[in-house]
């Protein structure tokens, strides 16, 4: 028998919301399983599906009391600014990070994130909304780029047609995690380059000497001077990536969804223990897996540009 209303307060729907969320329920089942215990009219499926968004987001306050006074200065003109900042330095920010570095709520992070500054998430990561005729003309001309080089190297090495080319990847060359609390700097990027440049060494010989292809993000540790000058150092090719484009970089399209499936619904004792995991999925995986990542950048790139030639050109 459904509960009533009353007897319920906001939070604890919301609670229960987010541990059905958490189950990896979709919004709609969300809904309807609490109708069947709280009753037909407990919350409307576009409010579970906005708190869905909320904690999808890394949202964790329950509360949405917020003061019209504290509400308006919380998404003053100054904070967007700030929080706009912030999502450039770190694309894979959380909410309650965001929240925390401004002293406000987490509700009012969110109304910036998504109202004001017009994001949305792509794999755990913030990506405008619309992108600007600058940022298509930027990912056009460098998919154009990117398709003649692969044309080419296929030209030179033999390879078959929808093959990489030079951008040919056999598995995972090195596991790395953060401790609780570091963040990504340029300094820290570049001790990350120097155990991938190792790993390089050890596990792929001549390759070093071959050259090495190396594709990254703009993000600010990624364009750093100092890091720009380790690349020149070894002479590491930067793979051309367009601006807010996640959906041409191989670990957003093709392996942040396994590994999430992998993870949902399994519990781990301790980061140790959740990292040996990936650690082993990882090592466990086909080396088709890779292959077919990097071939559907290829893929990728040619539907980029007949989407939007004719309306580049224009």
């Amino acid at each position: 028998m459904a509960a009533h209303l009353e007897t319920w307060s906001k939070e604890e729907i919301r609670a229960a919301i987010r541990f059905l969320n958490a189950k990896s329920l979709s919004p709609t089942k969300i809904h309807k399983e609490l109708q069947s215990v709280y009753g037909e009219h407990v919350i409307s499926r576009t409010q579970v599906y906005h708190w869905c968004n909320l904690f999808e987001a890394g949202h964790s306050d329950l509360t949405d009391r917020e003061g019209r006074g504290r509400s308006i200065t919380a998404t003053s003109e100054d904070n967007v600014k700030r929080v706009d900042e912030l999502i450039r330095q770190d694309r894979r920010l959380k909410l309650d990070k965001t929240a925390s570095s401004l002293e406000i709520l987490e509700t009012s992070a969110h109304r910036i994130v998504f109202d004001k500054l017009g994001n949305r998430k792509v794999s755990a990561r913030w990506v405008p909304k619309r992108l600007t005729d600058n940022h298509k003309e930027q990912r056009l001309d460098i998919c154009r780029e990117l398709l003649r080089r692969s044309k080419s190297s296929r030209r030179v090495h033999g390879h078959t047609a929808n093959a990489g080319g030079d951008f040919l990847g056999r598995g995972v060359l090195l596991f790395e995690t953060l401790q609780p609390g570091e963040t990504i700097n340029a300094a820290r990027y570049c001790q990350t380059l120097d155990k991938l440049r190792e790993a390089i060494r050890k596990k792929r010989p001549g390759q070093l000497t071959n050259g090495v292809i190396l594709q990254h993000d703009n993000a600010t540790p990624n364009t750093a001077r100092v890091t720009q000058g380790w690349l020149e150092k070894y002479g590491w090719e930067i793979l051309p990536h367009p601006p807010h484009i996640p959906d041409l970089a191989p670990s957003d399209y093709h392996l942040f969804g396994p590994l999430k499936r992998e993870l949902a619904g399994k519990r781990f004792d301790d980061d140790e223990e959740l990292f040996d995991h990936v650690r082993k999925w990882l090592q466990n995986l086909d080396g088709s897996f890779f292959r077919e990542g990097i071939y559907s950048m290829v893929r990728r790139w040619q539907k980029c540009v007949d989407r939007l030639g004719c309306y580049v050109e224009k």
